[in-house]
This record gives structure tokens, sequence and C-alpha cells, in this order.
């Protein structure tokens, strides 16, 4: 038997998913960072924790107080990581 999601759980499972997709859409060729490592330094945290967050893989939420101050650091707007 599978488990039913709240709405509220599908909610935040959109937003954590659209706030790791607009993470990921900063670096690359011709983008803001060319690389996950220049991210991490100009927020100050490892490449690691990066890719913890929105890696291939992630195996951590990029919650409400980790997305604003990543919206703060990277001078974005507030909450323009939680839309699409």
């Amino acid at each position: 038997m599978t488990k039913k999601q709240t709405p509220a759980a599908l909610l935040m499972a959109r937003v954590v998913a659209a706030r790791r997709r607009n993470l990921r859409a900063l670096i690359g060729p011709g983008l803001r960072f060319e690389t996950s490592v220049q991210m991490s330094k100009e927020v100050g945290v490892t490449k690691s924790y990066l890719h913890q967050l929105f890696g291939p893989k992630p195996i951590r939420k990029v919650s409400e107080a980790t997305a604003r101050k990543l919206e703060m650091l990277l001078k974005l707007p507030l909450g323009s990581l939680d839309v699409r």
C-alpha cells in the first residue's frame, strides 16, 4: 500500500523541485556561473553542499531558509527560486 500525500506535502515537493531546477539553471556554459565551484565560492559553501541540495542525486531539501539565504547571497529577487 502506498502512502497518500497531503495537498500541503505535494505543494512542498513542487516548491523544492522548482528551487532545485532554478538553482541548476544558474550553472553552465554561458550562464551566471560556469561551474558549481564558482557558485559555491560566491555563496560561501562547499561544492559538496550544493550537490547535496541540487546535484544529480540530491539528498537535502532546499528549505525555505536555505532558499532565502541563497537568493540574498546571489542578489536574486525574494521568492524567485520558488517559481517555475
